[in-house]
């Protein structure tokens, strides 16, 4: 009888324990359902402006002269232009991008929060985020007497994302908000194109 009730226990065991066996299989074979989808959602958008040692707000002169310059990123413009764009995540080792109309696979891997896609044993930044949410990272720069505008392209570009007065200061030279004075202004412009 003893030898019953023990192959009973140990037949009711190995039952539970492949039920759980099955549901982790199940569970993870869902965190990895590919393909994966991330369109282009919209852009998140930023305007720092410091004048007079401080912080302040944006003059619509400073914002009309940024407008219309070479350097302005234009947001309207860069939505159209992003509208199809999507990363299709098509296992864990190759994408698909839609690119402004051109479709390319890739090997992709993430490091440290960051996607690279490596093209021809070059490694190249595309974004910051996981297969559930990624931001590609825009920013220009205006002073009274310069501008400059950029993109991630390379891993040495992560830590100018998102611009701030502290991480632009090749560019613009101030070496403390206190220099920055009468008619000369920073303004910063950050633009962060989001696929969900």
């Amino acid at each position: 009888m003893k030898t019953v009730k023990f192959l009973f226990i140990l037949i009711s065991s190995f039952a539970i324990l492949s039920c759980d066996s099955d549901e982790n299989d199940i569970v993870n074979n869902l965190d990895d359902n590919y393909p994966i989808t991330l369109n282009f959602k919209n852009f998140d958008e930023e305007f720092t402006f410091y004048q007079n040692g401080a912080l302040a707000f944006v003059t619509d002169e400073v914002l009309n002269n940024y407008n219309n310059s070479r350097i302005s990123l234009n947001r309207q413009e860069l939505e159209t232009e992003f509208t199809n764009d999507y990363f299709k995540f098509l296992s864990d080792t190759e994408v698909e991008v839609s690119e402004s109309g051109d479709i390319f696979k890739a090997e992709y891997v993430f490091e440290d929060g960051f996607l690279y896609l490596v093209v021809n044993n070059g490694k190249f930044l595309y974004g910051q985020g996981d297969k559930t949410k990624l931001q590609y990272r825009l920013s220009a720069l205006q002073t009274n007497t310069a501008g400059s505008s950029n993109a991630y392209e390379d891993e040495d570009d992560i830590n100018d994302f998102p611009a701030t007065f502290e991480n632009s200061k090749d560019f613009h030279t101030y070496n403390t908000l206190e220099d920055i004075q009468g008619d000369e202004f920073l303004l910063i412009h950050n633009l962060s194109a989001v696929y969900e």
